[in-house]
């Protein structure tokens, strides 16, 4: 069935539309302030610290931590929890009082 999926046929011979490729369907928002907030805390901590051992200190990939420092990539909140846990910092340290969500 899957094959038939993705090879454009189906049971009954008539053709389903195939889907489009992966780099079509990602599409890039702009960072909210909560993306900013984060990239900004990020990059202060990592100072003149390389990306690679930053990366492995934080226990997320380099490309992964580049991203964040640039806001081009939004944080799972399990991903956030564990680089809180890896720099001992709170909520409320990277984000302020200010809530950035509510903005």
């Amino acid at each position: 069935m899957l094959y038939r999926l993705l090879s454009g046929t189906s049971s009954s011979n008539v053709p389903h539309p195939r889907p489009l490729p992966l780099h079509l369907c990602l599409v890039s928002a702009p960072p909210t302030p909560f993306d900013k907030k984060l990239a900004a805390f990020i990059r202060q901590k990592r100072g003149e610290i390389p990306y690679r051992t930053f990366a492995r200190q934080l226990g997320v990939h380099r490309s992964t931590l580049h991203r964040l420092e640039h806001g081009e990539q939004s944080i799972t909140l399990g991903v956030l929890h564990q680089i809180m846990r890896k720099l001992k910092c709170r909520f409320s340290d990277i984000f302020g009082s200010d809530n950035p969500i509510d903005k």
